[in-house]
């Protein structure tokens, strides 16, 4: 992904690299977990939608997690290597995180159930994030993996008002500091 940013900004040199944002949305969630963990300081703010934050309680909570594990982590169980698992768990480097991140989830979904939401949540509060200004956590009622495309049209209306809004916030933000 680094490598995508990278080739944008190469090749459209009217993009500010001060003002890249990340936003992914189940395996896409997973991958920005991942880079904010990572690559702490690269983007200006993420969004992480419907996504993992942490295999070992993922394997034992989701619809998908043997799927996952294998073509994620190339293992045929979490059990295999588990301190693997846990080491290639977004979760595991959640005080790295210093970009603001933006959680939606839905209650009732069965791939990414929300305790991968609320893990990555508290854990960021726990190491000192401020809620809504350093990570924020919306939680859709009675809605499934599948909001974006087949959710209630109010809630859907919500989940893009609050992603526009987050990003909005966060541009202004560092905006703020420059000037």
């Amino acid at each position: 992904m680094l490598a995508v940013r990278r080739d944008a900004l190469r090749r459209y040199p009217q993009f500010d690299p001060a003002r890249t944002f990340i936003v992914g949305g189940s395996y896409g969630g997973y991958m920005t977990n991942w880079m904010l963990t990572r690559n702490p300081g690269v983007f200006r703010a993420g969004v992480t939608q419907r996504s993992l934050a942490d295999h070992i309680s993922f394997a034992g909570t989701s619809d998908f997690s043997s799927h996952f594990a294998f073509s994620v982590l190339g293992i045929d169980s979490i059990w295999d290597d588990p301190m693997r698992a846990w080491q290639l768990s977004p979760l595991s480097r959640a005080p790295q995180v210093r970009d603001p991140l933006l959680i939606l989830h839905s209650e009732d979904d069965l791939r990414c159930p929300l305790g991968q939401a609320e893990e990555l949540f508290v854990a960021l509060v726990q190491t000192g994030k401020r809620v809504d200004e350093d990570v924020r956590l919306v939680v859709f009622r009675q809605e499934s993996h599948g909001l974006s495309r087949g959710g209630r049209p109010e809630n859907r209306r919500v989940r893009l008002q609050e992603i526009l809004g987050w990003l909005r916030k966060h541009d202004k933000a560092r905006q703020s500091i420059r000037e």
